[in-house]
């Protein structure tokens, strides 16, 4: 019996040490809502990592995107490293980059997360939003054709504006 409640001491003791707060060993990792729209080329977008409550050391963290739907290298450019939330802060701010592909594809996501050892990790969907808007040009040649012809056949020619990941059908 007296060893199960040494056990029992040890177990709470533990958890206190777990839960003591006011330092960088306690606390919530959490980011900005993140939206990138593709525009020409490449587009930063800047967002926030924030802590739940300010600390009286700096907190530094690892982070990294991970693939989605949307592709490292072909939709965003891919990041990791460590970001520091400076002592008596509880945020700072990122960049991550859209890469503009010049295909019409659906919208797309990725994941980034933050974490920090004796923090509670945060992660966050972000959206690649497509700018890419197709046009179809059509050029047939000035001809007349009488109403409810059944025999005479127009030839034209349809262009798209950009290159779509599906078929277009006309």
């Amino acid at each position: 019996m007296n060893r199960l409640f040494g056990l029992f001491i040890l177990f709470m003791l533990g958890l206190a040490s777990c839960k003591k707060g006011g330092d960088a060993q306690s606390g919530v990792i959490s980011i900005s809502n993140l939206s990138q729209e593709r525009t020409s080329g490449k587009s930063n977008f800047r967002f926030s990592v924030l802590l739940d409550k300010a600390v009286n050391q700096d907190v530094t963290m690892s982070y990294a995107t991970q693939d989605g739907t949307a592709k490292a290298g072909v939709d965003f450019k891919a990041s990791s490293g460590t970001l520091t939330i400076p002592a008596n802060q509880t945020s700072v701010t990122f960049n991550l980059t859209a890469i503009d592909d010049t295909l019409v594809e659906a919208t797309a996501s990725y994941t980034f997360t933050a974490s920090a050892t004796g923090l509670i990790s945060g992660s966050s969907s972000v959206t690649v939003a497509e700018s890419d808007v197709p046009t179809l040009t059509i050029v047939l040649p000035a001809t007349a054709l009488p109403e409810g012809a059944a025999g005479p056949t127009v030839r034209g020619t349809v262009t798209r504006s950009v290159v779509t990941d599906r078929d277009v059908v006309v």
